[in-house]
């Protein structure tokens, strides 16, 4: 049994241990180290960069996310004075109190100066009706300053201001920032339904209607 066991020689040693990796494995060096440290702080620094510039882009740019798509185009102003709306070619529109560029619709201003005609309305440049307003003209050169009127103008602008909503969404138009503002559209309906409570036919049984089968 001893004779068999010494042909056997031993396994001489090698420098390595024979358990190591064919691939030797680089212990980094503290100077490494720091360079991947400020490579990362760098790169997480233009990263949180480009998110605020983002933002304050996104949060800069008026109807980017309107609900109206004439809104993601070119947006046409009239400037900041009435001196440079006029320069810009802006005209006044009586049913908005607003200066417009010649782009945005101007549906139901006519309607709105007629149906004025019948009523009683003024406007005056103090809250106490004590110095009107001589006409459309003198109206329109107000600039930042406000106006005054009756409450029955108020709605009747209102009332004017959503039918030329739905007439220039139906087409396909230019609307105004007050025409399109939905804060503003709010404002009309909620102040009609507060003046209709005064109404005495309001509890009278006067109103007919059907069902329909509607479609969308």
């Amino acid at each position: 049994m001893s004779s068999k066991l010494g042909k056997y020689e031993p396994i001489k040693g090698r420098p390595e241990d024979i358990t190591a990796s064919r691939y030797p494995i680089i212990q980094p060096t503290p100077k490494l180290i720091w360079v991947v440290f400020a490579a990362s702080i760098a790169l997480c620094a233009a990263a949180i960069t480009f998110l605020v510039v983002e933002i304050r882009w996104n949060s800069a740019t008026p109807y980017k996310q309107s609900l109206y798509p004439q809104f993601e185009s070119q947006k046409y102003t009239c400037g900041n004075s009435t001196e440079e709306a006029k320069r810009r070619g802006c005209t006044f529109d009586v049913l908005s109190m607003n200066w417009l560029p010649e782009q945005c619709a101007r549906d139901e201003a006519l309607e709105f100066i007629d149906y004025a005609v019948n009523e009683t309305w003024v406007y005056y440049r103090d809250r106490h009706a004590e110095h009107p307003i001589e006409g459309t003209d003198e109206l329109s050169e107000l600039g930042d300053k406000f106006w005054w009127s009756t409450q029955r103008e108020h709605m009747v602008h209102c009332a004017f201001m959503i039918l030329r909503l739905h007439k220039v969404l139906e087409r396909g138009g230019k609307i105004d920032h007050l025409t399109g503002s939905f804060g503003h559209t709010k404002h009309c309906v909620m102040m009609l339904l507060d003046a209709s409570k005064a109404d005495p036919e309001n509890d009278r049984v006067n109103t007919p209607g059907n069902i329909a089968l509607g479609s969308c």
